[in-house]
C-alpha cells in the first residue's frame, strides 16, 4: 500500500485516472468508482492483470465473463473475489480448470436437500441416510440410503436443477475438465477417484494423474499402462508387480531408455526391452545386466554409435576384432580397451594410432618398433616418438620427422645430444641446432662448433 501511495503522491496534480491507471493497473484501488463499475473498462484492466477484478464493483463481480478474464490473467486466483453462487457455473469453472486446478479448492464438495439435510452421492444418485424427514415422520420405505436403494422426496427433487450438484462429484463436469487439465482428479470427490472411467479419462491427458486415483486403480493394470504411454516418469511410480509387466515396461522405455533403470528383475534381462533402449542411446548399455552387456549384437548397436560403450562390453566381446576396429576407427583412445591381442594387431593398432597418434602408448611393443607405424604417427606429432621402442627414439628419420613437428620433442628422444651414447650422426644434430637457433639453450655434452 505505501508503494502506491507513493505512485500516488507523484502522479502530476490534474493527471486524469485512466492515464494513472494505464501507468500502473493498481491504481484502480483508489479510483473513482465510476471507474470500478464500467465494465468494458474492468474488463480490458483485467487483461494487463487479473487481480484487478479485486477492485471491480460488487455487481460486475458477479459477471462471469468478467470473473473468467480476470482468473485467466491471475493464474486463476481471482476466482476467490467472485461470489460463491457462480461456483455453479459450469463455462466460467471449466476455463477456470484450463488455467489452473487450484481453482477447485474453492468449490465446495457438500451439498444440502430442500430440508437442510446432509446428502452425498452414491454412482450419481444423492442419499441423506436419514430414517425419516423433517417433519419427524419415518419414510414408508425404510432408510434413505445407497443400501435400501431408497431416496426420499427431497433426495429425489436434489437433481431437478443439475447445477446443485457440487463439482467435485458432477461426473459430466469432471470428465469435461479432464480433458482440459488431468490434474483436476486431485480435487475430484473420492467417489469419482475410484471410477475406471473416470481415472481412465485423466491418465489419457498425464500420466501423473494415477497418482490421485484410488489405492486400487494405482494398481490395476489398464489404467498403468495408459499413464505409461503418456509419460514415463510415471513408471517409477507403480508398484513391483505392474514394473514387471513387459507391456507396461515397453510402452515407458519406449520414451525414454532411462526407465531400464526402474525395471523389475524379471525384465532387466529381457533382450527385447534392452534393444530398445540401446537403439535410443548407446550410455543404456552401461546399466544392462552382466549377460546382456555380452550380447554381440547389443554391444555392436552400442559401440556404433559410441566407442565409449566398449568399456561396458563382457570380457569374451572385447577379443571380437570387429567391434574393436568399429570402436578405435572413431577413437584412437579405444585401443587401451581392447584385448592385449588385438593391441598387437595391425589393424586394429594401426587404425588407432592413425585416428589418434597418442594411442600409440596403447599399443602393443610389436606395433612401438614398427617404424612405419611410428613415423607415421611422429609426423602428426612429433611427442609421439615417446612412446616408440627405445631403438627407434635414435633413429635420425624419426628424430627428425618428430622434431620437424615439434622441435621439443627431442626431449623424449634417446639422449638426442649425447652422440656418443645414442649412437646419431653428430653433424645431424650441429646442423638441427645451427638451424633452430636453440644452441644456447641445448647442453650437449660435446660442444658445438660454430
Amino acid at each position: 500500500m505505501q508503494g502506491l501511495a507513493h505512485l500516488d503522491e507523484e502522479a502530476p496534480v490534474g493527471e486524469p485516472w485512466d492515464v494513472r491507471i494505464d501507468r500502473d493497473w493498481r491504481a484502480i484501488e483508489y479510483a473513482p468508482e465510476s471507474f470500478r463499475k464500467d465494465r468494458d473498462f474492468m474488463l480490458k484492466l483485467c487483461k494487463v492483470s487479473g487481480y484487478a477484478f479485486e477492485f471491480a464493483d460488487e455487481e460486475l463481480q458477479e459477471d462471469w465473463k468478467l470473473v473468467l478474464q480476470a482468473a485467466r490473467h491471475s493464474f486463476g486466483d481471482a476466482l476467490k473475489w467472485a461470489p460463491k453462487e457462480l461456483h455453479r457455473n459450469r463455462d466460467l469453472m471449466l476455463g477456470c480448470v484450463e488455467v489452473s486446478q487450484e481453482v477447485m479448492k474453492l468449490v465446495s464438495n457438500k451439498a444440502y436437500n430442500d430440508e437442510e439435510a446432509k446428502i452425498k452421492s452414491t454412482a450419481g444418485v444423492f442419499f441423506c441416510y436419514r430414517r425419516g424427514g423433517k417433519d419427524g415422520v419415518p419414510f414408508p420405505k425404510g432408510a434413505c440410503n445407497p443400501t435400501t436403494g431408497f431416496q426420499c422426496e427431497s433426495c429425489l427433487r436434489f437433481l431437478d436443477d443439475p447445477e446443485n450438484c457440487p463439482l467435485p462429484q458432477d461426473r459430466s463436469f469432471i470428465k469435461k475438465a479432464l480433458d482440459k487439465n488431468w490434474k483436476v482428479l486431485k480435487y475430484a470427490d473420492k467417489e469419482l477417484r475410484a471410477e475406471k472411467e473416470i481415472v481412465l479419462v485423466a491418465v489419457k491427458s498425464g500420466g501423473f494423474a494415477i497418482m490421485f486415483a484410488s489405492e486400487e486403480l494405482q494398481a490395476d493394470r489398464e489404467v498403468a499402462l495408459e499413464a505409461a504411454r503418456q509419460t514415463w516418469q510415471v513408471f517409477q511410480q507403480l508398484s513391483r508387480k505392474l514394473r514387471a509387466d513387459k507391456e507396461i515396461a515397453d510402452a515407458a522405455v519406449r520414451q525414454d531408455w532411462h526407465v531400464i533403470k526402474l525395471f523389475a528383475k524379471e525384465l532387466k534381462a529381457n533382450v527385447d526391452l534392452a534393444r530398445i533402449a540401446v537403439k535410443q542411446s548407446w550410455q543404456s548399455f552401461q546399466f544392462l545386466p552382466k549377460e546382456l552387456r555380452g550380447n554381440r549384437s547389443l554391444a555392436k548397436e552400442a559401440v556404433q554409435q559410441d566407442w565409449r560403450a566398449y568399456e561396458h562390453m563382457a570380457k569374451e566381446l572385447k577379443e571380437d576384432k570387429e567391434l574393436a576396429m568399429i570402436a578405435v576407427t572413431q577413437s584412437g583412445q579405444a585401443l587401451q580397451l581392447v584385448a592385449e591381442f588385438l593391441k598387437a594387431d595391425l589393424d586394429v593398432a594401426g587404425v588407432a594410432i592413425r585416428q589418434d597418434w597418442s594411442a600409440l602408448k596403447y599399443a602393443a611393443p610389436n606395433i612401438k618398433t614398427d617404424e612405419a607405424i611410428v613415423l607415421g604417427a611422429v609426423e602428426t606429432n612429433g611427442f609421439a616418438i615417446k612412446h616408440a621402442a627405445e631403438d627407434l627414439k635414435c633413429r635420425e628419420p624419426l628424430v627428425a620427422a618428430a622434431m620437424a613437428q615439434q622441435w621439443p620433442s627431442l626431449d623424449v628422444a634417446v639422449n638426442p645430444l649425447f652422440h656418443e651414447q645414442d649412437g646419431l650422426n653428430f653433424e645431424f644434430w650441429k646442423s638441427f641446432s645451427l638451424q633452430s637457433g636453440i644452441k644456447g639453450k641445448l647442453k650437449p655434452s660435446v660442444a658445438i662448433g660454430v
